[in-house]
């Protein structure tokens, strides 16, 4: 098996059991919302003041909440989300 196919594996073996969960939190791996919610709040933090920002790139979206508090926060620049699996990034959509 390559490396590619390992990590398909991996991938597959930590979130498939995820997916039908009910709380999108839980879907793309994280304990709780409560959770996602503190860490993207403090990542909003940590970038600053967010009117002069043009674009963000968030590599391993999931399901975009990084969007929504972004946005939350005055940011209104073009937004592009990547992740490695097709179902969260349909949701997002």
């Amino acid at each position: 098996m390559d490396d590619t196919a390992r990590r398909r594996v991996a991938l597959t073996g930590f979130y498939g059991p995820l997916e039908d969960s009910a709380d999108a939190a839980r879907r793309v791996g994280w304990e709780s919302a409560a959770a996602q919610r503190l860490r993207l709040e403090t990542l909003a933090t940590l970038a600053g003041p967010l009117d002069g920002v043009g674009s963000v790139l968030d590599a391993g979206c999931g399901e975009g909440a990084l969007f929504e508090v972004l946005s939350s926060r005055g940011f209104a620049g073009r937004f592009r989300g990547e992740d490695l699996r097709a179902a969260p990034l349909l949701r997002a959509r």
